[in-house]
């Protein structure tokens, strides 16, 4: 397959699907000839949805991705990550539009605040700082570690990274997520939302080794694998259900 297409998608950690100049459109009802048997136990559904690796982006619409035992939601509204992961209920992440929905509350970047189930944080109106401790939001809770989290300012910090929010951002490392321009940063590479597609450059994505992905930033093509990246950013921002 390295003969015809250069990158491929890792989906359990031994089987994968090629994606280079290829792309694979699920809404349409197909993946091309010659990858169906590259699957093998990780496995891609869009249904209304479709994903376009050729073009560098993934659109879900009412589908979803699952890669082996860490898996992407988007029809019922949530991302799951192997042991990480980060739960949205019957909401959603939008980010073209500067925020994330989840369940009955939502996150909004771009207005610079966060919004959990009943209870919320405001960014614009002070902050909370969390040394070793964390915030509860709902059911689900935020993890500082030995971060902070400071709303005052229009940002969340977390350890080395950070999360902006008044300026319609996540920083996270040495990388960041967009969500008011609406795409993500991740490292030297990037996720784009807003025009419907992700990019990882030198970043990647995973799910415990089930899916990932390399492509070039400059070229927007898939071109290699590397290690994960949604579950460890997924336990940085601790958007899951259980107690450290």
């Amino acid at each position: 397959m390295d003969g015809l297409l250069r990158g491929w998608m890792d989906c359990r950690g031994d089987g994968w699907i090629a994606c280079g100049d290829g792309w694979i459109a699920c809404g349409d009802g197909w993946i091309p000839a010659g990858m169906e048997d590259l699957l093998r136990g990780g496995w891609i559904a869009c249904g209304d949805g479709w994903i376009a690796c050729g073009d560098g982006w993934i659109a879900c619409g009412d589908g979803w991705i699952a890669c082996g035992d860490g898996w992407i939601a988007c029809g019922d509204g949530w991302i799951a990550c192997g042991d990480g992961w980060i739960a949205c209920g019957d909401g959603w992440i939008a980010c073209g539009d500067g925020w994330i929905a989840c369940g009955d509350g939502w996150i909004a970047c771009g207005d610079g605040w966060i919004a959990c189930g009943d209870g919320w944080i405001a960014c614009g109106d002070g902050w909370i700082a969390c040394g070793d401790g964390w915030i509860a939001c709902g059911d689900g809770w935020i993890a500082c570690g030995d971060g902070w989290i400071a709303c005052g300012d229009g940002w969340i910090a977390c350890g080395d990274g950070w999360i902006a929010c008044g300026d319609g951002w996540i920083a996270c490392g040495d990388g960041w997520i967009a969500c008011g321009d609406g795409w993500i940063a991740c490292g030297d590479g990037w996720i784009a939302c807003g025009d419907g597609w992700i990019a990882c450059g030198d970043g990647w994505i995973g799910a415990n080794g089930a899916a990932m992905v390399e492509i070039d930033s400059n070229r927007r093509h898939f071109i290699g694998s590397s290690a994960d990246f949604l579950c460890p950013l997924a336990h940085f921002l601790a958007f899951h259900w259980r107690k450290r």
